[in-house]
């Protein structure tokens, strides 16, 4: 090294020989010429310093936020529904939920709660002591995908798995229903699961929860054609046995394929939903639902009219 490099060094105290070699000529040419303004370097760099950390943070926070409405909320919602289990007591179902019944109803012995969920709705039914007697999940929001394993080790995928995906559910029992008029409509899929689905009855399919049930303009005339004496479930009690459509049917095997699932029924051990006598109805009810004040908004959660198929 030169003397007068040593000697630059020894002038310039703040400055290392090893700073010297990093720094390029200009860089060392300022800091020497901005020496006596050592404050205002040290602000400066303060401030710069500051200022990465704000933006970053700024940047963080919209990532986060950015997630959360996208992807984190969809993966706590569905770490809630999978938490429900018949027989649970109903303040377990508010925590689990982390949310209040938006409606309740009573019925003889029964009585229903009806949670506004993101995403959807849960209709819980209890007895008199708020045990849980069945519960049932409908998903509104098309791009909310929920893997939901039910307590036989099932597991349904709302919103992407289509009827034809339910002939081992349960007694795979057909209940179908396409209403003409006001009445609830219902495609669903199920029945008592014995020893091997502990003695519960679990049902899965499309509900009109969250709206019109559109089904293929072909599957009206096989359901028809398919048409028996038995009615359905809420209205006015009834309770007949349902009518089983034959699965093999060119049109309602094609409609199977087509219509997606929206909604999932579990009952509590020995109870089926013939227990109820038709008090309420498959799934969260469109007639309550609808009168509220921010059902037809189209949040994602609260949609009016839906497609199931494509």
């Amino acid at each position: 090294m030169s003397k007068a490099r040593r000697k630059a060094i020894k002038k310039n105290k703040f400055l290392t020989a090893s700073a010297y070699k990093s720094f390029s000529h200009e860089a060392a040419t300022f800091l020497q010429k901005s020496k006596k303004n050592w404050a205002i370097l040290f602000l400066a760099a303060i401030f710069t310093f500051a200022s990465g950390i704000q933006a970053t943070g700024w940047l963080f926070q919209q990532l986060t936020k950015s997630y959360n409405n996208n992807i984190g909320w969809k993966n706590e919602e569905t770490s809630r529904l999978n938490s429900l289990a018949a027989n649970m007591q109903l303040g377990a179902v508010k925590k689990a939920l982390d949310s209040e019944p938006l409606l309740i109803n009573a019925q003889g012995d029964f009585i229903e709660y009806t949670f506004r969920q993101r995403g959807g709705w849960v209709q819980v039914i209890t007895d008199k002591n708020q045990r849980t007697l069945m519960y049932s999940i409908a998903i509104c929001d098309l791009s909310f995908k929920p893997r939901i394993t039910l307590s036989n080790g099932r597991i349904i995928k709302v919103n992407e798995d289509h009827l034809d995906t339910l002939n081992d559910l349960g007694e795979g029992k057909t209940l179908y229903f396409i209403s003409g008029a006001t009445a609830n409509s219902y495609l669903l899929e199920g029945g008592y699961a014995a020893n091997p689905g502990n003695y519960q009855s679990y049902y899965a399919g499309a509900t009109d929860s969250c709206g019109v049930i559109d089904v293929p303009d072909y599957a009206y005339a096989a359901l028809d054609e398919n048409a028996c004496k038995s009615t359905h479930l809420g209205l006015q009690g009834r309770d007949e046995e349902y009518c089983q459509y034959d699965k093999n049917n060119t049109k309602i095997n094609q409609m199977r394929m087509e219509v997606k699932i929206n909604t999932i029924i579990v009952t509590a051990p020995v109870f089926t939903i013939d227990d109820l006598g038709g008090a309420f109805n498959l799934g969260p009810n469109r007639l309550e639902l609808r009168v509220l004040t921010d059902y037809n908004k189209s949040t994602g959660e609260l949609i009016k009219t839906i497609p199931y198929y494509n």
